[in-house]
């Protein structure tokens, strides 16, 4: 009896291991193989772009395109509103540490979206101080800020602060580290520490969009998450009075911004695209008027993954531009995909198809085009951050991606 116990409980871990990873397979997208301070906002702030703010789509139809799970969304962001508790760890802990690892000073000078995030949890109605009622815990280091390249010195802090927590708390032994999640924008390494291990392979990494280069081996689809970034492929321009009314009627198929000077099996296209009407490439940032106009003016806008400039995904969104990720990789995450129907309002194309884009993109029906621009816009709101946060935004949608992670496996030590 023991030994079969034994083997449903290996059983059962392997399958929730497995059958999330295989949620996160790469999809045929269009037809086209896969692929406190109070902070600045992006350049969205004073643009009337979007939906009401407690209002969701106009039309059943374009509602159940939008989200994976459209029938239950609604529903479960409610019971997310009423009943997500969650139990930050004293920052008294950076005895066992470095002290520069959990005060807020930290979150806030290490980037934008990490702080945004640490100061709109710290002010939310999610956080609580009874740790039994807690669904997540949440470990408030930050490894990024650590101003030390050794890994191996960065993994003995770990070893150091996870020993703290098993010392003083029970919550981690429990579960291994499973109902407890943590921000790096820059993955952890793993070693032979039980500690790394096991914060690295059963807690829930909060990353950053994009992902770095060659980083994404420290990213696990099926527990981790990612947000969008708070910058804009215009830096530092907060307000945008470009009002829908004031746009003109599209008349390029493409456009990127940063676009990459130099990308293995890229440069003779964008040499042909340069002289392209229909494509338009601003290698440098433009300034902020000309910027929403090309969005604007364009039906898709051109993301290159490892190269370029692909923060202004949530630009593209809010101007219903369509994006389109061009890529080498067939494996990347994109912002909050357990909710977004991605593939809906998306075009990946790979960097080997990139002759052929032009093509491509004409022969999108112009009734599907539509529908992807609708869907885009009503997309945008989900990667838009405020300093104080809005309904649907991507605080909101951050905190909806862990309240659906609240379920978890607790590790038997046998296993």
């Amino acid at each position: 009896m023991a030994e079969r116990k034994m083997a449903w409980r290996i059983f059962a871990a392997i399958l929730m291991s497995v059958l999330p990873l295989v949620i996160h397979l790469p999809k045929q997208v269009c037809g086209i193989s896969n692929q406190g301070n109070t902070l600045p906002n992006t350049l969205y702030e004073n643009t009337d772009i979007g939906v009401n703010e407690r209002t969701l789509l106009s039309t059943d139809a374009v509602y159940n395109n939008l989200y994976l799970f459209a029938s239950t969304f609604e529903a479960n962001y409610e019971q997310m509103l009423s009943n997500f508790k969650i139990f930050i760890y004293p920052r008294k802990h950076h005895d066992f540490g470095s002290p520069e690892w959990c005060s807020n000073r930290t979150f806030r000078d290490i980037s934008k979206p990490v702080a945004m995030f640490y100061e709109s949890l710290l002010t939310s109605s999610f956080t609580t101080d009874d740790p039994d009622e807690a669904h997540l815990f949440f470990v408030p280091f930050s490894i990024d800020a650590l101003r030390i390249t050794s890994a191996t010195h960065k993994s003995r802090f770990l070893r150091r602060y996870i020993d703290g927590l098993r010392i003083e708390y029970p919550y981690w032994n429990r579960t291994l580290g499973a109902d407890h999640f943590y921000v790096s924008c820059q993955g952890i390494d793993i070693d032979s520490s039980r500690n790394v291990v096991e914060l690295k392979k059963n807690s829930i990494q909060v990353s950053c969009y994009p992902l770095p280069i060659g980083g994404n081996w420290r990213f696990y689809p099926h527990k981790d998450i990612n947000m969008p970034s708070t910058d804009s492929a215009a830096p530092g321009h907060k307000i945008l009075n470009f009002k829908p009314d004031q746009r003109q009627s599209q008349t390029f198929l493409a456009y990127c911004v940063n676009w990459p000077e130099a990308i293995p099996d890229l440069e003779s296209t964008l040499s042909q695209w340069k002289t392209d009407p229909g494509f338009v490439l601003d290698s440098l940032v433009v300034e902020p008027s000309l910027y929403a106009q090309r969005l604007s003016s364009s039906r898709f806008c051109l993301n290159f993954v490892g190269g370029g400039n692909p923060l202004f995904l949530t630009d593209a969104l809010t101007f219903g531009c369509i994006p389109v990720i061009i890529s080498s990789s067939p494996f990347f995450d994109l912002p909050f995909q357990d909710i977004l129907n991605w593939k809906e309002f998306l075009v990946i194309v790979n960097t080997r198809q990139v002759s052929k884009l032009k093509q491509l993109l004409q022969s999108i029906p112009e009734a599907r085009f539509r529908k992807m621009k609708s869907l885009a816009k009503e997309a945008s709101k989900h990667l838009k951050w405020h300093s104080t946060p809005r309904p649907y935004d991507a605080f909101y949608s951050l905190m909806y991606q862990l309240w659906l992670r609240r379920h978890t496996i607790r590790y038997t030590r046998q296993l």
